[in-house]
């Protein structure tokens, strides 16, 4: 199914008045029956292995959950291009481009998963998003959990990752960023949706002792 975008832009100029612009922006996708707006999540066909349709109903989870749109994402490297379509982030340049976020993660918490939401219809290119932890001491930084695209596909869909390294949060020696690898050359048919990480915390029992 293919996705068809549009950008309108509306410019309005008086002869004692600057120029004023405004921009809307929307999706439309063609249906078998004839076309019209797609609302919500439209799966077409079998996802690719490891990937997953966005579902109608939550993705499961938690107990805890953290959830952060791409909005707060930067280049790494003031050169990187970045756009967003609606608020999902982009690379409209034809290299790759690298981005990171600040993750303000509950300390003590456990991490239990990953998901990242994403849009790709752009065959033989995948985003990749890493989760960090960072020394406060230094710039050194280890990997946490990864997730990544698969497939073109005209559809909103999610990669999970369950397997975290250094799954306690210790916001006392770390700091925490998700990092977005996006290649270039696909504009905004290949973007980062959302990112949500879930968490819970170790149970502590009381101490019971029998008189």
């Amino acid at each position: 199914m293919n996705r068809k975008r549009r950008l309108t832009l509306f410019v309005s100029v008086s002869a004692v008045l600057l120029a004023v612009a405004s921009a809307l922006a929307w999706r439309s996708v063609a249906a078998q029956s004839g076309g019209g707006p797609r609302v919500g999540p439209v799966p077409s066909g079998r996802p690719a292995a490891g990937a997953a349709p966005a579902p109608q109903a939550p993705v499961p989870g938690g107990p805890g959950f953290y959830s952060q749109s791409p909005v707060p994402f930067r280049p790494v490297v003031q050169t990187y291009g970045w756009a967003f379509f609606g608020t999902e982030l982009y690379n409209p340049d034809p290299g790759y481009a690298y981005y990171a976020a600040s993750l303000p993660l509950p300390n003590g918490a456990t991490i239990t998963k990953l998901v990242g939401y994403y849009f790709d219809q752009c065959g033989g290119s995948d985003l990749v998003l890493t989760l960090f932890r960072c020394l406060l001491e230094d710039s050194s930084c280890e990997v946490m959990g990864l997730v990544a695209s698969s497939g073109s596909m005209g559809s909103y869909r999610y990669a999970e990752d369950l397997t975290i390294d250094y799954p306690v949060v210790d916001q006392q020696s770390y700091s925490y960023i998700a990092y977005l690898e996006l290649p270039g050359g696909c504009a905004e048919f290949l973007t980062l949706v959302n990112v949500r990480i879930d968490y819970g915390f170790e149970a502590n029992l009381p101490l019971v002792t029998r008189q």
